[in-house]
């Protein structure tokens, strides 16, 4: 059975980090599949020069929570401070894995492993709770991220 893509799919731009090739390949697939436009990085640096190589607006970051350097949770502030409107999608396959207590913006977490649908469900469920007016290129707080 094909999920149905959550709407304006194709206004929709995700940054995609994990440092495991074969997750982060299975989302992108399912991702593009569905008509989102994704950029990806293996880690926190990568998203980094990803964003800021990108002209236009990112709407999701769906990040894994344990990784070298940056973990997810840190990558995320990192992203909120500089898109604050941008909605953050938290994933992992460590059963202890938690997130602090302490961030001041809403997040939605899916864990690992998860099929196609699960992943459309989810961020049809997080892309339903933004709010209406659509976010662009000056909604960044700093202009120079890289």
């Amino acid at each position: 059975m094909t999920m149905p893509a959550p709407a304006n799919v194709d206004l929709t731009t995700i940054l995609l980090v994990d440092d495991d090739d074969q997750s982060r390949s299975f989302c992108r697939d399912c991702l593009t599949e569905h008509g989102f436009r994704v950029l990806e990085g293996d880690c926190g640096l990568e998203a980094l020069l990803a964003a800021a190589n990108y002209k236009g607006a990112i709407d999701v970051l769906i990040t894994d929570l344990e990784m070298p350097r940056i973990n997810g949770v840190d990558l995320a502030v990192v992203f909120k401070e500089i898109w604050p409107a941008m909605s953050v999608l938290f994933i992992s396959g460590s059963p202890g894995e938690s997130i602090r207590g302490d961030l001041d913006f809403e997040y939605t977490f899916l864990p690992k492993p998860f099929l196609p649908g699960a992943l459309l469900k989810t961020l049809a469920e997080v892309l339903d709770a933004r709010p209406s007016h659509p976010i662009g290129r000056d909604d960044r707080r700093f202009h120079d991220i890289a």
